[in-house]
């Protein structure tokens, strides 16, 4: 994950293994898998429940793109001289994520709540980009561990 704090705006761009988001790593093959995919991709339509930020900061959500991307088509391109493989072993979906926060008050920007542990189970590790004011920083996240604590890191 990356958040970019610039001027008045955040921007958070994940990329995760689907399996971290839903529990399987390919396109939805029963009902309760597409039920499972929707309901993630509803959640994760909310970047305000997955990243929440100190109020007196007043950020709101101002935009928000996700995308499930198929590295099955890359695979096949690095072994296209192979004639003998199975393609449903090799089908494996990526879900990348892109949210603009704009910020009234940025400069009082303290913290933020990284949210994404609460809504999904298979997620254990975020490892974190910040880069603020041309500084840059690296944090890894876990359920335990979720707050990034902006004085601390700048």
């Amino acid at each position: 994950m990356a958040i970019v704090i610039e001027n008045d705006a955040v921007s958070v761009s994940l990329m995760s293994p689907m399996y971290n988001i839903t529990g399987f790593e390919h396109a939805p093959e029963t009902d309760a898998q597409r039920v499972t995919l929707q309901s993630a991709l509803s959640t994760l339509a909310d970047g305000s429940q997955l990243f929440e930020v100190n109020e007196t900061a007043g950020c709101v959500q101002s935009s928000e793109h996700n995308n499930l991307s198929d590295e099955k088509a890359h695979h096949e391109a690095e072994h296209e001289d192979e004639t003998d493989h199975d393609d449903g072993d090799h089908d494996h979906k990526d879900l990348e994520a892109d949210y603009e926060f704009t910020c009234s008050h940025a400069s009082k920007l303290k913290s933020v709540h990284v949210g994404l542990f609460d809504h999904f189970e298979n997620l254990y590790t975020i490892n974190t980009v910040l880069m603020r004011n041309g500084r840059q920083a690296a944090v890894k996240l876990t359920p335990s561990n979720a707050i990034l604590t902006l004085d601390d890191l700048f």
